[in-house]
């Protein structure tokens, strides 16, 4: 199934799904940035929360960025 690409992106700045890693992310921040939108930051507790923020990025066909935080013992 091949998703309709807006007519406001052009073929060039469509990534594929996956992990982006140093210019990329750059990249990404600054086009959103530029076009005025957010990329949420998701805290992932278990595996459940991880799976789910992947459904939702996918069906929103949104990035998102996830999050692990420990708590340091002192």
């Amino acid at each position: 199934m091949s998703i309709p690409i807006p007519a406001h992106v052009a073929e060039a700045d469509i990534q594929q799904a996956g992990v982006i890693v140093g210019d990329d992310v750059h990249a990404l921040f600054k086009h959103a940035q530029s076009e005025g939108y957010a990329i949420p930051a998701i805290n992932v507790t278990s595996s459940s929360t991880v799976v789910s923020s992947l459904e939702a990025a996918r069906d929103a066909k949104s990035p998102i960025s996830r999050y692990t935080f420990s708590e340091l013992a002192d």
